[in-house]
């Protein structure tokens, strides 16, 4: 079976009952603790992501991510001064995201958009906004080119579109580890408009 033939409800419904990342930390889920301890683990197993998102560089800058489980990195690019939009189908894993935004103080830089990224113009209409960042992780919908046609309607500013994604093939061809394509990856997929 492909992901084309899933049905959403039921990618919704996975993903509710088992936030990505939700079993990283046994504090109490929502405590400042609980996300610091959720963010190291996340980060000691995908040590690519902090790289490859690099976070400092998106400050003063929009960033559209499609997929932000429970916030990880939208509270980073939050924290480094990026304007977040985030979309993810999970109405737990939002609930979390949104959790995460009001104990580190940032969510007045960050607007959650809960929903299907396939419908994504229903809530992110094309041309309101010019995102200078493309982020999609652990979002098949958009790796399969359903999310990504939606997210091709908004518009990008000049040569500065970057697009990150969920890639396992990224994952064997660019990076040297045994992770065997499990959890996320932020692929730099384009440059200035050029593939790489």
């Amino acid at each position: 079976m492909t992901f084309s033939n899933v049905e959403i409800a039921r990618v919704r419904d996975y993903w509710n009952g088992r936030p990505c990342n939700i079993r990283h930390s046994t504090a109490p889920v929502g405590t400042n603790e609980y996300f610091d301890e959720v963010e190291a683990r996340k980060y000691f197993v995908e040590y690519h992501i902090p790289g490859f998102a690099e976070f400092e560089r998106w400050r003063g800058k929009k960033v559209l991510e499609i997929g932000c489980g429970i916030g990880t990195d939208t509270v980073n690019f939050a924290r480094a001064g990026a304007q977040v939009t985030t979309v993810d189908l999970s109405e737990k894993s939002m609930e979390l995201a949104r959790k995460r935004a009001a104990v580190f103080g940032v969510e007045e830089r960050i607007r959650f958009c809960p929903g299907n990224a396939e419908q994504l113009s229903s809530f992110v209409p094309p041309g309101a906004v010019r995102f200078d960042l493309f982020l999609r992780c652990n979002s098949p919908h958009a790796e399969s080119g359903r999310g990504a046609g939606a997210a091709s309607e908004v518009q990008w500013p000049g040569n500065n579109r970057q697009n990150h994604g969920l890639s396992p093939s990224v994952l064997e061809s660019r990076l040297d580890s045994g992770h065997g394509g499990q959890g996320s990856i932020l692929e730099t997929a384009r440059r200035g408009g050029e593939k790489l």
